[in-house]
């Protein structure tokens, strides 16, 4: 990755080809900015979906709470493996300390499988 004036950018990625912008954060996070993801993994995954920034809240992990952390969401749809897919993310940013927590809920036709990451 590198910080550029527009935004963090990815540099490159040897396994999986996306759209630039999957990878990457844009400069300006306001609330209700969008930008759109595509990535396919291998030939074997696709996936196209919308971050999109919620704003600031409080979220607390078990390191700290962060009263400032940037709330984005993330919505995507996909196919791996012939069978359709759901994403539903959600990644709280903290200036200075980065992804601090996420939430990452999976749907497989009647399976949902939820993954939380925190600091």
């Amino acid at each position: 990755f590198k910080v550029e004036k527009g935004g963090i950018r990815a540099a490159s990625n040897a396994t999986i080809s996306s759209d630039q912008s999957t990878w990457e954060l844009p400069a300006g996070l306001t609330p209700g900015k969008t930008w759109d993801i595509k990535t396919t993994a291998d030939s074997v995954m696709k996936m196209t979906g919308t971050n999109k920034v919620v704003g600031t809240q409080a979220v607390t992990t078990p390191v700290a709470t962060y009263n400032d952390a940037l709330l984005i969401t993330v919505n995507a749809t996909g196919t791996q493996g012939g069978r359709s897919f759901k994403l539903n993310s959600k990644l709280w940013l903290v200036k200075g300390r980065g992804t601090v927590k996420t939430e990452i809920e999976s749907i497989d036709g009647k399976n949902t499988n939820k993954i939380v990451m925190e600091e």
